[in-house]
């Protein structure tokens, strides 16, 4: 697919540069024309798109502008297949047949991974090709995809991103649904098939659908920064806006006191505070103590804060007041307030 005479890829080639090329799969021969060459200096890399010659489907291809290892995807008469540099000899290609299901199935299919080393070469040319073919698939009519640190970023309005069940849906509980329907996209949201969420709002939206909030659990803490979903009443989602932590990532910063910790640390400083509100100070906390990771814009990290509330009440009066305690893991600043806040639906 690559001609040899070319050494740099430029935005402009012609078709004729690049020659029909055959495939054999068991034992067929298929012609491929070439239809089409897009070539991105940035990243480069090159799209080749062909129609497979007296037979229904097509084949696309994403070459490396440096290595000239080459991926494709080809649809032939409903059935999908990938081709792959053979890992022992980069110059000869494995063709795989994808399993598929029916059109309903389709896009899951042209979302496995076959590669599984992501991180490599090959891995990052497939995901690459996976994700225009799920474009093209979806037609978007926005689409924006950011990654940092491990921290990723997605924002996708599209007729039809995906299916789920609205019946299922049940505001202040984990939904497995929804954290597999993430994990499916993985692709683009880089949510994991082990990766939990929990919804903390269903409201109705324009056109009278529904939009569905939910945050990221990490073991008995959460993310603090929502992911939305806009779905018909047929369950169809039409936006996706969705911020994901790699907690396996290396960048990722664990806590370093436990629940313990943090409580003597919290009821030390009720003790020394509360004679100035006239506030006995409880051992019982009104509020268990919980982990909340907080999104750190500057730094693109997800920073773990510390959150209780001790009650009491107010010497003279009927009313109990709570304390509100705030601790940043890392650093130990500690903010005190008088007050309540929203308890997470979660622990309650």
């Amino acid at each position: 697919l690559r001609p040899s005479n070319r050494k740099e890829f430029s935005l402009s080639s012609s078709i004729n540069d690049y020659p029909d090329p055959q495939i054999v799969i068991d034992g067929t021969n298929y012609s491929l024309s070439v239809l089409e060459v897009v070539e991105y200096e940035k990243q480069s890399v090159t799209y080749v798109s062909a129609k497979i010659i007296d037979h229904t489907g097509y084949a696309r291809f994403v070459i490396d502008g440096v290595s000239a290892i080459t991926v494709g995807h080809l649809e032939i008469a409903g059935q999908i297949y990938r081709v792959l540099p053979r890992e022992t000899n980069p110059s000869q290609q494995l063709i795989y047949r994808v399993e598929s299901a029916g059109r309903k199935q389709q896009r899951l299919a042209h979302l496995r991974l076959i590669s599984q080393a992501g991180e490599s070469p090959v891995g990052q040319l497939e995901a690459e090709l996976i994700k225009t073919e799920l474009l093209l698939d979806m037609v978007p009519d926005y689409y924006s995809q950011y990654q940092k640190n491990h921290i990723s970023h997605l924002a996708i309005e599209a007729k039809n991103i995906g299916y789920i069940d609205i019946a299922q849906l049940s505001k202040g509980a984990a939904s497995p649904q929804i954290s597999a329907f993430l994990a499916d996209l993985n692709i683009f949201t880089d949510s994991g098939p082990d990766y939990s969420f929990f919804i903390t709002k269903v409201e109705k939206s324009e056109n009278d659908r529904i939009k569905v909030s939910v945050k990221q659990l990490f073991e008995k803490g959460y993310f603090d920064y929502s992911s939305v979903l806009t779905v018909k009443k047929d369950g169809t989602v039409t936006k996706l806006y969705s911020t994901v932590v790699d907690f396996t990532s290396e960048k990722f910063v664990r806590p370093r006191l436990t629940k313990e910790d943090f409580m003597a640390i919290a009821r030390e400083k009720v003790e020394k505070n509360h004679e100035t509100d006239e506030l006995p100070v409880s051992k019982r906390a009104e509020l268990p103590p919980f982990l909340v990771y907080v999104f750190e814009y500057k730094e693109y990290l997800a920073r773990p804060i510390w959150m209780t509330i001790i009650s009491g009440t107010v010497k003279g009066s009927i009313w109990k007041e709570n304390y509100f305690i705030i601790l940043d893991d890392q650093s130990g600043e500690l903010i005190l307030h008088k007050g309540t806040t929203e308890i997470p639906y979660f622990l309650q």
